[in-house]
């Protein structure tokens, strides 16, 4: 277990010394509870605002801004590459053009 010393403002600590008191939980473990409470909260926040919810999100993303861009992604046609663990008698043939 860490120990940090924290220095608070008078009011706080009265308020939280008051509260502590009246929950019988130790002035340590409220002030530990609050900070992992918001230091959790804090890292869902930024999280979120760098990183789109969902993979769905972030190709509609790409897709607004290819449109808004008039940007076309060339995609040349497929072919097989050379299978060394295939016999050479069962390599694939090259896909039909169309």
């Amino acid at each position: 277990m860490t120990r940090t010393q924290v220095d608070l403002p008078d009011e706080l600590y009265q308020a939280l010394d008051h509260r502590s008191r009246a929950s019988g939980v130790s002035l340590s473990e409220l002030i530990s509870g609050l900070l992992q409470d918001a230091i959790t909260s804090e890292n869902q926040e930024i999280s979120t605002e760098n990183h789109p919810e969902t993979i769905g999100a972030a190709f509609a993303e790409l897709r607004r801004l290819m449109q808004e861009e008039n940007y076309t992604l060339e995609i040349p046609p497929r072919t097989n590459r050379s299978n060394p663990f295939a016999a050479d008698d069962q390599a694939e043939p090259d896909a039909p053009s169309s």
